[in-house]
């Protein structure tokens, strides 16, 4: 029922750390890195759009309220950043291996259709940043990726669109109308003559909306079990997978929902 599912981070992060049992959890969300202005700037000047982007972590559960504000490079945090590096959805499987080396057989296992990381032993991985001295404990990030629909650019787009498709689906209409009223009439004289009538088939256009403009935003969720030295079981992180993905789900539905909304009191 959210029409804004960014009140909803904190919420989520104190919601998979309780179900989890993890340490710690944290989203972040990858931008470009910010950089000193003037007071009389443009918007958006403060980012710097010519350097690698990092992930900036603005949520973090009440263990790990030391995470917010932190900003993370690829240099420094090359395993978290990595779950942006392939496709941020269910196409790519997981970086994880068995003790034995060999790579799991793919299935239809969120685990495997779903991209994440999962460090079963954070001290063993050189590629791990640490905000604090690090300890015993397993790690996972797992990509919040959704596509936004929610800018100026959109909804003129989405009126412009509305506007177009009704007048096409008007002038179909005519067409629709004035073909079924010649059908019609030709029945009505086939009748009158004692003719069989064959009625004639067409098939119409069908004419839909264009996709809302869109533009992908990434965030990254992560967990920690640090300080328990445990792993995650696979339920776990079977549960988080799935609750990521239908956060994202409703993101999405949530934007286009609003959008939708916006579109008609303008259009009215």
């Amino acid at each position: 029922m959210s029409a804004d599912l960014n009140n909803n981070l904190q919420g989520l992060v104190e919601f998979l750390e309780e179900q989890s049992e993890a340490t710690g959890v944290y989203v972040g969300k990858l931008v470009f890195p910010k950089r000193p202005i003037e007071d009389d700037a443009a918007d958006n000047s403060h980012f710097d759009d010519e350097a690698p982007k990092v992930i900036q972590y603005t949520h973090a559960s009440k263990t790990h309220s030391y995470m917010v504000d932190r900003v993370l490079s690829a240099e420094d945090g090359p395993r978290t950043h990595s779950v942006f590096e392939a496709a941020e959805d269910e196409e790519a499987p997981a970086e994880e291996e068995e003790e034995s080396g060999e790579a799991k057989k793919k299935t239809d296992d969120i685990l495997d259709t779903f991209r994440h990381v999962y460090v079963k032993e954070v001290v063993r991985d050189p590629k791990m940043w640490f905000k604090r001295v690090p300890r015993l404990g397993s790690f996972m990030a797992v990509p919040l990726v959704y596509q936004s629909c929610l800018s100026d650019e959109a909804l003129e787009a989405a009126v412009v669109d509305y506007q177009d498709v009704s007048a096409r689906k008007a002038e179909l209409q005519k067409e629709i109308d004035q073909f079924e009223e010649e059908q019609n009439q030709r029945q009505e004289a086939a009748n009158g003559a004692g003719e069989q009538f064959e009625a004639e088939t067409r098939d119409w256009q069908e004419i839909e909306y264009a996709d809302f403009l869109a533009q992908e935003q990434k965030f990254v969720v992560c967990l920690d079990t640090m300080g328990q030295d445990r792993a995650f079981t696979d339920e776990q992180k079977r549960f988080v997978l799935k609750v990521v993905q239908k956060f994202r789900e409703n993101w999405e539905r949530a934007e286009k929902a609003s959008l939708v909304a916006d579109r008609d009191r303008k259009i009215a």
